[in-house]
């Protein structure tokens, strides 16, 4: 999706490798989005996501520019990460659905970029009563980190990998994935 499918298609393990690394991005994004939209409530972010949509749609519309196109997903992701890492975790789970709902219908739907099965195994976190007990445990491992209770802290990343839960630390917030 990075060349133009006119341009003749280079192979190298390098390119390859890369092309999975940009791919992991992209799913680890949507797991952070999709964390997010268990948010009970927070603050609206203004946020113009037609920009997006619209250079999408450009890019597209240039003689099938895909590797434009997936620049402006990037871009995207760019800027969403950092308005998470400004405002975490004060924001409304609307944003979240918004942003998700945009790289479902670009990343996925119409690029095929994103793996399709993590996304719809994804798409029922909100009503999961599992998912919300695991949202709640990691606030409470943030405000204890925030207030220096490391051991706290500890004793809840172990509870939580004892069940199966895998957090990951990020500049973004902590997301997870389970075993």
């Amino acid at each position: 999706m990075q060349s133009h499918y006119r341009s003749p298609l280079n192979f190298s393990k390098e390119l390859i490798e890369s092309s999975q690394k940009g791919t992991e991005k992209l799913n680890k994004f949507s797991k952070l989005v999709l964390s997010g939209m268990e948010n009970k409530d927070g603050n609206e972010i203004d946020f113009d996501f037609s920009k997006y949509y619209n250079l999408f749609s450009e890019a597209m519309d240039d003689d099938f520019n895909t590797s434009q196109a997936t620049a402006v997903i990037f871009d995207f992701t760019k800027d969403i990460n950092k308005i998470i890492a400004q405002n975490t975790p004060h924001i409304s789970k609307i944003f979240f659905k918004e942003a998700f709902k945009f790289l479902e219908s670009t990343a996925n739907d119409v690029l095929g970029i994103i793996d399709n099965n993590e996304l719809k195994n994804s798409e029922n976190i909100e009503d999961s009563e599992e998912n919300s007990w695991i949202i709640e445990q990691i606030d409470a491992r943030t405000k204890a980190k925030s207030e220096k209770n490391w051991k706290l802290a500890d004793e809840i990343r172990n509870k939580l990998t004892e069940k199966g839960i895998i957090l990951e630390d990020g500049k973004n917030g902590t997301t997870y994935k389970k075993k």
